[in-house]
């Protein structure tokens, strides 16, 4: 049994391969070590693997591949780097000002803990890519690797990769589109850049160029990390008529959320090439006075939020645009955003959803003029069925006093409503929080603006505006012991774990406990984190990961305990997310 079992004795067949859409396969056997061909008809290029084998685990090797249009009116370039005697296609070609070369390998890389196994294409051993070799390199030398001249006659062309980038040191792979013939690195001819170990994965990247019907060449620019273990692969290079992408989009290598906070830089959002200005990273306050934000709404000392800078030489009218990645549609999404529009002459900021394969768009948001000196939270329900990005437009109104801002950007699965209730600023109700009954505590939360009423505790003002609620305890006369307990919604228990963001202040000399609890749905509490005494006089933010609930659902407590009359505790702008914190 044993040697049976080693040896898959019982595998004899693999299953029926899929059609291929204008094309044939050849070949008819399908059991195991048979091979199967696959041509496509006239008019057609063959993405993907020429031949397939039926492996002794009843499986055919590699993926079903594609056909995609392509002649004189709607050329198509693909290199998947199999043919070693073609180095490159024949038209690729390193760059000569780098530091390293790309090398053509079949098979693993000579690292263990990096690189590939096999390509992409036909998922074995002896299909090609190209890679980095990062073994005796020195840290951030680079390889370019660049296309040869490319126009296309399209108004919209994409351009899809596989890239295999996983190790425990890994470095960086940019990509650039030139328009001049020769290669520059300037932030207009950036198109995205991915960083760090992406897991042991073929990854597909998916992007919208703007070639303006000009000729271009494309570069691929990997930098190697600060150890052995940052090999950078990339294979199945297809660039084309985004109309006729659609297949590759469906491949399901696509991501189908993002979410970046920018503290990090832009993640892979991207700055577009054709508005007139871009969108700035910003610490604190803009430049200009009367305008713009103080700082970043979730941590005002090092957060970073972008920006658009509308003081000269900018002028009314120009237009900064940011492009989130291109994300996979399979239904309902939440857009989650924040804004911030103040000054005396604010243009305007547009959020639209930009189908990548057709182009046609919709407005998800759009606001201008004043809308005062606060960040403000939006979440908007939309729907795509096919692959799409998310686009931001600011455009600068009559002077310089019309500095926008956003920050924390995500789209999540499924409907706005299923998390609004765990994002709540307490500036319109208490979203469905409330003050646990009586006699499981003896005080209440209450929702406030302003200070609190007594001198030498509690917040000056809301979080992020003078104008703003929050919800604190008053600890005036009161006696040691007496707590206000805070009760959440109920939350679904999730596989996958939740994170709990809020803020909260404790200022004054006899400053109490405050808990963060789990209350599970009968009854039992599990204390999450627990604080003690005087934090001085500002807010603080934290983050805490909630684990091991399965399918248990649960409530979160916040219980602020007394200790004397200068103790009051506040807390604002909480939220529940249904991943742990920084996934």
């Amino acid at each position: 049994d044993k040697l049976h079992a080693l040896y898959r004795c019982d595998i004899r067949n693999c299953s029926e391969p899929v059609s291929l859409t204008n094309g044939q396969i050849t070949g008819s056997d399908n059991y195991v070590g048979a091979k199967i061909g696959y041509a496509c008809n006239v008019g057609f290029t063959l993405i993907g693997a020429r031949e397939r084998i039926c492996r002794d685990i009843g499986e055919w090797s590699g993926q079903t591949p594609l056909c995609l249009v392509s002649n004189l009116a709607t050329p198509l370039h693909y290199c998947n780097f199999d043919d070693i005697t073609s180095l490159f296609c024949s038209r690729w070609t390193q760059a000569t000002d780098d530091d390293l070369n790309w090398d053509s390998q079949t098979g693993p890389t000579q690292s263990e803990g990096t690189g590939p196994n096999w390509d992409h294409t036909l998922s074995t051993v002896y299909g090609g890519y190209v890679y980095i070799e990062a073994s005796n390199r020195i840290p951030k030398q680079k390889a370019r690797l660049v296309s040869p001249l490319l126009t296309m006659n399209s108004d919209r062309v994409c351009l899809v990769f596989f890239t295999y980038m996983y190790g425990s040191s890994m470095g960086n792979l940019s990509v650039f589109m030139n328009t001049s013939g020769t290669f520059n690195s300037i932030e207009s001819n950036f198109l995205t850049s991915l960083r760090g170990d992406q897991g042991q994965i073929w990854k597909q990247v998916f992007l919208v160029l703007q070639t303006d019907h000009r000729p271009f060449t494309i570069t691929f620019e990997g930098s190697v990390g600060n150890g052995y273990m940052s090999d950078i692969a990339i294979d199945d290079i297809i660039i084309g008529d985004c109309s006729d992408f659609k297949p590759l989009a469906l491949l399901g290598g696509l991501p189908e959320t993002t979410d970046c906070s920018f503290d990090s830089g832009i993640c892979q959002f991207v700055q577009d090439r054709r508005d007139n200005i871009d969108w700035y990273l910003n610490t604190g306050r803009t430049a200009t006075i009367e305008t713009g934000p103080d700082c970043d709404p979730y941590d005002c000392l090092n957060g970073q939020y972008l920006y658009i800078e509308s003081s000269r030489p900018h002028m009314m009218g120009n237009r900064a645009r940011l492009r989130t990645p291109i994300l996979r549609a399979t239904g309902r999404r939440c857009l989650s955003f924040y804004y911030h529009m103040y000054g005396q002459h604010i243009g305007s900021l547009t959020v639209r959803s930009i189908n990548a394969i057709s182009g046609t768009q919709e407005i998800l948001f759009t606001a201008s003029g004043d809308q005062g000196n606060r960040w403000h939270s939006k979440h908007v329900d939309f729907e795509s069925t096919e692959a799409y990005e998310v686009t931001f437009d600011g455009t600068v109104g009559q002077s310089y006093k019309g500095d926008i801002a956003i920050d924390r950007i995500s789209v999540t699965l499924g409907r706005c409503t299923a998390s609004l209730q765990f994002d709540c600023n307490f500036e319109h109700d208490l979203c469905g929080w409330m003050n646990a009954p009586q006699p499981g505590d003896t005080l209440d939360w209450i929702r406030h603006t302003g200070e609190t009423d007594s001198p030498d505790t509690g917040p000056t003002s809301d979080r992020t505006s003078p104008d703003g609620y929050y919800l604190y305890v008053e600890s005036s006369r009161t006696i040691v012991g007496d707590s206000a307990r805070l009760v959440s919604p109920m939350v679904t228990g999730s596989q996958s774990g939740h994170c709990l963001l809020f803020w909260y202040h404790m200022y004054g000399e006899s400053s109490g406990n405050f808990t963060v609890s789990r209350q599970t749905a009968i009854g039992q509490d599990e204390v999450l984190w627990n604080l003690v005494g005087n934090q001085g006089n500002q807010w603080h933010s934290r983050y805490i990961n909630i684990t091991n609930t399965g399918s248990h659902n649960f409530n979160i407590i916040f219980e602020a305990t007394m200790v004397g009359f200068m103790g009051d505790v506040a807390i604002d702008d909480i939220s529940i997310q249904n991943s742990l914190c920084g996934s």
